[in-house]
């Protein structure tokens, strides 16, 4: 059980192939695909913020609930 003081956060896994976003969360994203330079800075100007990058080139973002 959270305490109602707790941050909770929500996540955004975006999956890339050759330094393009193509995959986010449950949707595929429309070509021409976004390289990850351009589409990190923009979801980051809605609040997303990178916290990890895993071996298969998924970049993970959260941000507050």
């Amino acid at each position: 059980m959270a305490n109602e003081n707790m941050q909770t956060w929500e996540y955004c896994f975006v999956h890339t192939d050759g330094g393009r976003a193509f995959h986010v969360n449950d949707q595929k994203l429309p070509k021409p695909y976004p390289n990850m330079f351009e589409y990190a800075n923009d979801i980051g100007g809605k609040g997303w913020e990178l916290v990890a990058i895993n071996e298969n080139s998924v970049y993970i973002f959260k941000r507050p609930r």
